[in-house]
């Protein structure tokens, strides 16, 4: 018949019944320890099974006697010295091996280049190209353009004409009303127009600059209406045709407002 005990979280056997005995009288199985017919299985105390610890005689308590406190100052003065070995062998075997392992990995390392230098064939050229920087070539400062001089507009575009002097009430004067024909633009501002597909007609509002700034062109028509890059169409006919620079692309803009022919507030 097989017992186990347990004692903490570990169990111990299989045993025999005599062998249980002889481990209770050695000392070796204790009476708070769990006996149990399987491993793992349900326990009782050891205390419990007859005959296991029936003849077992319990160790005597010893009788403790008082002793006078040893005084440090005499045990200091009859005590020989004593020294205390370290293990040098120990001492040896580490440092061996720390200086075995260090070695170890160097020779690797080297061992491991030189394969890698031997079998990448691209290697000499990559540490060559490393060794050698190239040079940039110097950076030249481009001069900034010079913008044409601004061309002076004719006296006919910057002076309205004056409408003629009435004559006597007694002759009777027939005007039209159309508006007399507006003077043709400039050559520069010909030249943009022309380029950008813009249009004319009675009113006509042109803005040119030199660079790749983004101007905007605004005009408030009779009615209060807002004509510019948001609202390119009012309700009186003024359109804003051509909108230019918004992204920088030219550096001889034009942007351009007009009222087709027989439509001008």
């Amino acid at each position: 018949m097989a017992w186990y005990f347990k004692r903490g979280d570990h169990w111990y056997g299989p045993y025999t019944s005599e062998q249980l005995k002889q481990m209770a009288r050695s000392g070796q199985l204790r009476p708070g320890d769990a006996v149990s017919r399987q491993e793992g299985g349900p326990t009782v105390p050891a205390t419990k099974i007859k005959g296991l610890f029936d003849n077992v005689q319990p160790n005597p308590v010893p009788t403790i006697r008082a002793t006078p406190a040893p005084n440090p100052a005499a045990a200091f003065s009859s005590a020989s010295p004593t020294t205390v070995e370290r293990g040098p062998s120990s001492v040896r075997k580490v440092l061996w091996f720390g200086l075995l392992g260090a070695f170890g990995c160097l020779v690797g390392w080297l061992l491991g280049e030189g394969f890698l230098w031997l079998a990448m064939p691209g290697s000499k050229e990559a540490t060559a190209s490393l060794a050698t920087k190239p040079t940039l070539p110097p950076l030249v400062r481009q001069a900034a353009p010079t913008p044409p001089a601004p061309v002076a507009a004719p006296a006919a575009l910057l002076s309205r004409t004056l409408p003629p002097a009435p004559l006597p009430p007694e002759i009777p004067v027939l005007t039209s009303r159309m508006p007399a024909a507006p003077a043709p633009p400039p050559p520069e501002f010909a030249q943009r127009l022309e380029k950008a597909g813009a249009k004319s007609g009675d009113v006509q509002i042109t803005l040119i600059w030199f660079n790749r700034n983004d101007l905007d062109l605004h005009c408030v028509d009779p009615m209060k209406e807002h004509i510019f890059f948001g609202h390119r169409r009012s309700r009186s006919g003024g359109e804003l045709d051509v909108d230019m620079n918004v992204t920088g692309e030219s550096t001889r803009p034009v942007e351009n407002i007009y009222w087709p022919k027989g439509r001008a507030p």
